[in-house]
């Protein structure tokens, strides 16, 4: 039996709302400064301003749920400028709340390229392949956050979860292990151990395990989840 791990996000999806200080800016330069701005310095402004309208009107979008129209205007947002990062990041959250699958991946590599040390970017972006069935490009990215973090207990767990699908139930244990070693006290890791013992066909290691599991339940009042948990022990 193959029990389901949750892949979940490291971190709460969040938008990220600009703040529009060009104006503002202006209004304390003097006039002779403002005098010698040249007609391409007028230019980018105007640049500046259009992509912070278009990037509020698709914040307002994102709010009212409307992800389509958001990801158009963040879309054009990109257009006029290409590294503009919270423009990226406001469109590839709206990409992973719509059933885009294939544009979430595309938008998060496009964020990894802009900010390869982002954690949530690689979480996030093999949360969405693991939705398309791709445990092989999880498996990359959540690599790629053990790199950088070396304590990250989603990325553990997840990572096992990822080489259990891909059959590797050896290499399972083993992440399951290192998420324990972060958190000795998470119930879900020994619950996806135990599965990965049960395919391994070791029973003696999957009930241990389930037991640890029905134990913390027990700890945290949950005494539903845990009968539910001795009741996989055959």
């Amino acid at each position: 039996m193959r029990l389901p791990v949750v892949f979940g996000t490291m971190t709460t999806i969040a938008i990220l709302f600009t703040s529009l200080t060009a104006s503002n800016n202006n209004a304390n330069t003097a006039p002779s400064q403002m005098a010698r701005i040249s007609n391409s310095d007028r230019l980018t402004q105007n640049y500046q301003q259009q992509a912070d309208n278009l990037l509020t009107a698709g914040n307002q979008e994102f709010g009212t749920r409307d992800y389509a129209e958001a990801i158009t205007d963040f879309s054009r947002v990109i257009q006029i400028k290409p590294n503009f990062g919270k423009a990226v990041y406001n469109r590839r959250v709206s990409y992973t709340l719509s059933s885009n699958k294939q544009s979430t991946i595309d938008n998060y590599d496009q964020a990894i390229q802009l900010d390869p040390q982002n954690l949530a970017s690689y979480f996030n972006c093999s949360v969405a392949r693991d939705k398309i069935g791709d445990w092989q490009g999880a498996l990359s990215d959540l690599d790629r956050i053990i790199i950088i973090n070396h304590s990250c207990l989603e990325a553990y767990l997840n990572r096992g979860f990822a080489k259990a699908n891909l059959d590797d139930n050896r290499g399972a244990i083993a992440d399951y292990d290192l998420a324990i070693k972060v958190n000795p006290n998470y119930y879900l890791t020994y619950h996806h151990r135990a599965a990965a013992r049960q395919a391994l066909k070791d029973r003696s290691g999957a009930v241990r395990n389930f037991q640890i599991t029905a134990k913390l339940y027990q700890q945290q009042d949950n005494k539903r989840e845990s009968n539910n948990t001795l009741n996989l022990i055959w």
